[in-house]
């Protein structure tokens, strides 16, 4: 059963990428983004596959087209204190993807997700009205190294000061 979490993802900018992530409960890809699922009925479970996924993770991150931020979410329904540290290596591993701990507390899956990884609804929602652009930047020119050298990083702190005192004087300059 789902709980909905494919409904979270189902959005056009999110690929169904779960068959590709062995041992992932589910996977979703969106633009840089990958987000691999493990759902586990407990904590010992996490423990027990969460560096599987992992690895599962970094392999598929590798055969994506461009270089693409990795998350693994641990879902647990409950969460004792003295569980959290059987899931203390999981989340001190940083090397390969993040990870986020999502206890549902009776929540469904999905809106577990939805409150605790925020990338999901942000994307969901602000995505379809931004456009992704590649940005170039060319080695400075003639010009721009004189316009550093005339309005250095120090001229430019001087002047936002000189202004911010302005203002608080009540003599705001151009």
């Amino acid at each position: 059963m789902s709980d909905g979490v494919r409904e979270v993802f189902a959005h056009e900018l999110w690929a169904d990428r779960t068959s590709e992530v062995p041992g992932a409960t589910w996977c979703f890809v969106s633009g840089d983004i990958a987000a691999a699922i493990l759902d586990a009925p407990n904590t010992a479970m996490i423990a027990e596959r969460w560096a599987e996924v992992q690895t599962a993770l970094e392999n598929f991150s590798h055969k994506l087209p461009r270089s693409t931020d990795c998350y693994l979410l641990l879902i647990v329904p409950s969460l004792a204190e003295d569980e959290f540290a059987t899931l203390r290596p999981a989340l001190d591993d940083t090397l390969v993807c993040r990870k986020s701990l999502i206890v549902t507390e009776g929540r469904s899956i999905s809106e577990a997700i939805l409150s605790e990884f925020p990338i999901v609804a942000s994307t969901w929602i602000a995505t379809p009205f931004m456009h992704g652009q590649d940005t170039v930047l060319d080695d400075p020119n003639e010009e721009d190294l004189e316009l550093l050298d005339k309005r250095g990083e120090q001229k430019i702190a001087e002047a936002l000061i000189d202004r911010a005192r302005a203002t608080l004087d009540g003599k705001v300059t151009q």
